[in-house]
């Protein structure tokens, strides 16, 4: 059964829009904007399945089912980088996209989302490929541990020990130290955000971030953690059961964990990509006013129809267009010549 509802998902998403839209019914529309008919076709299928939340599957089911959700559903097959390494950078596995054996070029350094509790380098091959096809730049995918097994702050731990480790060693993986960006979606958004202010505090500042729907503020919940709290892709007993194994018991505001509580100013310039129906709306367009007051360099990007996760949604054209703009872009932060 789950592998017949799976294939009908993944059709869903290589349906023509005209199409989508019919299957969808009546749009649905909040603060103004209307939900992709993809994502309201699928959430009106798992809704209507009776399928559990995460949390209620424990740790190992709910990175299966997120596994399921990518790779049998969301995610379009992407061809490999010209090279594939697996690498042990700091004792954290590393696996590194290189679009150009034989000569160094700029490293995107990737942390995957999951809540630091699921995800994995599997669930966001897809994504790092195509980060790394179209902007021309390495991606170096981070392993990094997870929650409960490895609680705060084991993450922030191999996250920053996994950068000075691939700089250290550039020149054995032909890369270049001097440029180098950090991106990550979601709980890794939220990483390569504390990540980028650590390495600015000590005068090591990377030249770009990318942050997808990051988490930036686990202290205070804003409207659209309420708003959008259930029936789009990420409820709140999902994120507070995530949270949970990953920090409990620390400070909401350690910085490690809230990176709007930090050291703002040290922050690389930044570009900052949240759906309009994401949960993380609010925090992530905050953060990012923060920033900008700060004095760092900000590109906010909106994008209206969107829920949490959609940067793994590369069957829909839409998706497509808005991750190569962002590579693109990154490209240019960090040298044309990528």
């Amino acid at each position: 059964m789950q592998k017949l509802q799976s294939g009908i998902a993944r059709t869903l998403f290589s349906l023509p829009t005209p199409v989508l839209r019919r299957l969808a019914g009546k749009p649905k529309v909040v603060e103004g904007e209307t939900l992709h008919p993809a994502f309201q076709v699928l959430l009106g299928v798992g809704e209507k399945s009776g399928k559990p939340p995460l949390e209620a599957l424990g740790v190992a089911g709910a990175r299966r089912e997120y596994e399921v959700l990518v790779e049998e559903i969301m995610a379009a097959s992407e061809p490999p980088a010209p090279r594939t390494r697996d690498v042990r950078v700091e004792g954290v596995p590393v696996r590194i996209h290189h679009p150009a054996p034989g000569r160094k070029v700029p490293v995107i350094v990737y942390f995957h989302g999951g809540g630091w509790t699921i995800g994995s380098l599997r669930t966001h091959e897809p994504l790092c490929r195509r980060l790394s096809r179209v902007s021309g730049c390495a991606v170096a995918a981070v392993d990094y541990r997870l929650a409960p097994e490895h609680p705060f702050p084991a993450a922030v731990d191999d996250c920053l020990a996994s950068v000075h480790g691939l700089r250290d060693a550039a020149d054995r993986y032909e890369l270049d130290p001097e440029r180098v960006a950090l991106a990550g979606d979601s709980a890794g958004g939220n990483l390569a955000a504390v990540v980028g202010q650590a390495l600015g505090r000590a005068g090591e500042a990377v030249q770009y971030q990318l942050l997808y729907y990051p988490g930036t503020d686990a202290a205070l919940a804003r409207p659209s953690r309420e708003l959008f709290a259930k029936g789009f892709g990420l409820d709140r007993t999902t994120t507070d059961w995530m949270i949970d194994q990953y920090a409990r018991g620390v400070d909401r505001k350690d910085p490690r964990l809230s990176p709007i509580h930090g050291d703002l100013e040290k922050s690389p310039p930044t570009r900052l990509v949240v759906g309009h129906f994401d949960p993380l709306r609010d925090e992530g367009l905050e953060f990012a006013d923060a920033l900008q007051d700060a004095g760092v360099p900000v590109e906010t990007v909106l994008v209206p129809d969107m829920i949490h996760a959609f940067v793994h949604a590369t069957r829909l054209s839409r998706v497509r267009a808005v991750l190569d703009a962002d590579a693109l872009r990154v490209r240019a932060a960090l040298g044309r010549d990528a």
